[in-house]
């Protein structure tokens, strides 16, 4: 329900502010390289190998939530526009993941506990971009993101022909800050270049979403938290229309 009603807040934006500038509208898309910090669950990890390795299994952490593609989309509306700059309002969406996993394998069975992230994030941005040639442009980008995450825990257990599977999801939601820097070049309607931002995420405890205010924890007893935070690299293409 918060994801709709903030579609529509977009939209309601996006129709008002519109009326006010006699520029074109600004479309853009940016695929991107993202790094996570992740600390907590890491610590987590760390601690579900440590009681695997009491069992006497020696197991391994094969993925410790590496950085990966994500995606942004949005628009940039015009509030003032002039030969040497341009000061934009807009809305964007985002999307990335990542992933945990520890494995062993052996002729006797097989243990695994995958655990994949994923955070779907719609933000409202400021951008002031520079004009220095009739080609190139250098824009500084703010955004205030709403997040929304899920972790789903996926228990895989086997011994023979004995098979035991078990998934645990859990959710958090938190905001965050991300300033941005777009150079780029101008080809017609097009814009091409890169972008490099730094995500200052607020971490956020995860709740189970079977049971209201249980949350994951680790063996201290401390919840664990997720943590988006960390730098971006990526490809920027926009059309003005």
């Amino acid at each position: 329900m918060i994801f709709k009603l903030s579609n529509i807040f977009c939209l309601v934006i996006f129709l008002n502010l519109i009326s006010f500038s006699q520029s074109h509208v600004k479309f853009f898309t940016i695929i991107s390289y993202n790094n996570y910090s992740m600390d907590g669950l890491k610590q987590q990890q760390n601690e579900l190998l440590n009681g695997i390795l009491q069992q006497n299994i020696p197991a391994k952490i094969t993925e410790s939530y590496p950085a990966y593609y994500g995606f942004k989309i949005g628009f940039l509306i015009p509030l003032k526009d002039d030969i040497k700059s341009t000061f934009s309002i807009g809305s964007s969406i985002q999307h990335g993941s990542t992933a945990g996993r520890i494995h062993y394998q052996d002729y006797s069975g097989e243990l695994s506990i995958d655990q994949l992230v994923n955070y779907t994030g719609i933000g409202a941005m400021l951008q002031y971009e520079s004009h220095y040639s009739s080609d190139f442009n250098l824009g500084y980008n703010l955004s205030i993101n709403y997040m929304l995450s899920s972790l789903s825990n996926e228990l895989h257990f086997q011994v023979g022909n004995e098979i035991q599977n078990e998934i645990l999801d859990f959710s958090s939601s938190s905001f965050g800050i991300e300033p941005e820097i777009i150079p780029s070049y101008r080809l017609g309607l097009l814009q091409i270049g890169a972008s490099l931002s730094y995500l200052l995420y607020f971490p956020s405890d995860l709740e189970y979403d079977d049971i209201s205010d249980a949350f994951l924890v680790n063996e201290n007893g401390a919840r664990v938290d997720i943590n988006w935070s960390g730098f971006r690299i990526g490809a920027f293409v926009s059309i003005s229309l």
